[in-house]
């Protein structure tokens, strides 16, 4: 919980949406986002660093509340609201969704991080804290490693 663990969801989701390298969510900016009536849905632009070309994803609703972009980004808005308070700084400022990823020289490695700290141990994740591991399930299917 907190407003850490809402960016790290958010960042997890949000790269899993946009189907694309983990670099690449860190590019998103809120005031490329807009709202398709046709789908209901969120659509995203997001530079694709490989072949320095932009594409429209789409946030949608989720199946249920751990894959909803929606009540993801309610947390993370909720937990972190924007800090900065002078109206002209703020529109002056590129407004990132994901701005953790910026106070990096490499946005891709820190979602790496984030990533392996979220996969099991056996996968390659991160030791988890004690109060945790009863939290994880046991075993994972064949294959998903």
């Amino acid at each position: 919980g907190g407003a850490e663990g809402a960016w790290k969801k958010k960042a997890i989701l949000g790269t899993h949406c946009v189907a694309g390298r983990s670099s690449e969510a860190a590019w998103i900016v809120w005031d490329s986002m807009v709202w398709d009536d046709e789908f209901q849905c969120l659509l995203v632009e997001v530079i694709q660093s490989k072949v320095a070309k932009t594409k429209l994803a789409a946030w949608v609703v989720g199946a249920h509340r751990h894959s909803c972009m929606f009540l993801v980004l309610a947390d993370d808005m909720a937990l972190s609201p924007p800090t900065v308070d002078d109206e002209e700084e703020a529109a002056a400022s590129i407004s990132w969704c994901f701005p953790q990823m910026h106070s990096v020289s490499r946005p891709n490695a820190k979602l790496g991080t984030v990533i392996k700290s979220a996969a099991p141990e056996a996968c390659g994740g991160a030791k988890k804290p004690e109060v945790l591991e009863r939290l994880a399930a046991d075993k994972l299917p064949e294959g998903a490693c």
